[in-house]
């Protein structure tokens, strides 16, 4: 199995998520990217960080960021799945709490839960469990929150 060495890095400032939401800021930011193949007809997994259903709403990725990540994906022709492993309740249990659901639920976003893993042996020797969603998808979009804890 071929893991990628290299992953490329984009960042912008954001004043407000309202802001962000028309889409622009994101049609530059990965303007920026050199070198982004096409999206069209790939599996797209978003992998925004959802905590718990209970943490503070800063603990999670934006929901209102989740839909604007979501909607350029789907402009773009991949398909889109969103997942991750909270670290209390199920990964449709966080976004149903968090107003994910609320913000993709028109929207033809899968949200998949991290209940398989697949070993993988790292150059270094070591043996890890990895989400067995993060390696059947052809793109993986980290979706990070700056952490406030």
């Amino acid at each position: 199995m071929d893991i990628v060495q290299s992953f490329p890095v984009a960042l912008t400032r954001c004043s407000s998520y309202a802001s962000f939401q028309d889409g622009h800021a994101l049609d530059t930011l990965m303007a920026s990217l050199e070198g982004i193949p096409s999206f069209h007809g790939k599996h797209v997994l978003l992998k925004p960080n959802l905590v718990s259903g209970r943490a503070p709403l800063f603990g999670c990725t934006d929901a209102r960021f989740i839909r604007t990540v979501s909607l350029w994906l789907l402009a773009q022709g991949a398909h889109v799945t969103l997942g991750d492993s909270p670290a209390f309740g199920s990964a449709l249990s966080v976004c149903e709490k968090m107003g994910i659901c609320e913000q993709i639920n028109d929207l033809d976003v899968e949200i998949v839960e991290f209940d398989r893993s697949v070993a993988v042996s790292l150059d270094c020797g070591i043996d890890v469990k990895v989400a067995a969603a993060a390696l059947e998808c052809d793109v993986l979009v980290n979706l990070p929150k700056i952490k406030a804890h």
